[in-house]
């Protein structure tokens, strides 16, 4: 990616907010502790963490006999992150 507002209009039109490796590599590159929320989806729940904790979320979730199943940016409310890179993802009707 050139720049991450790219990687996030990608992040966000494309992949519908579901982040990859590459994706969560790419971010870290730029902003190593970020701490921008996402989702991540497991068998039994649903979590809350910050992009800097995702490994530590995933121990737990692991140690719980559960598996993540996949990590997105919340939608809705807009996460502060997209509207400081200027991209506002468009309104569901």
């Amino acid at each position: 990616m050139k720049n991450l507002k790219e990687l996030f209009v990608k992040i966000a039109e494309e992949q519908c907010g579901f982040l990859t490796e590459e994706d969560v590599l790419s971010i870290r590159s730029v902003i190593p502790n970020a701490s921008m929320n996402v989702l991540v989806r497991c068998g039994r729940d649903r979590l809350v963490c910050s992009l800097g904790d995702l490994e530590s979320t995933f121990a737990h979730v692991e140690s719980r006999d559960d598996y993540v199943r996949d990590v997105s940016i919340p939608h809705r409310p807009h996460p502060k992150d997209w509207i400081v890179l200027g991209y506002i993802p468009p309104k569901i009707s």
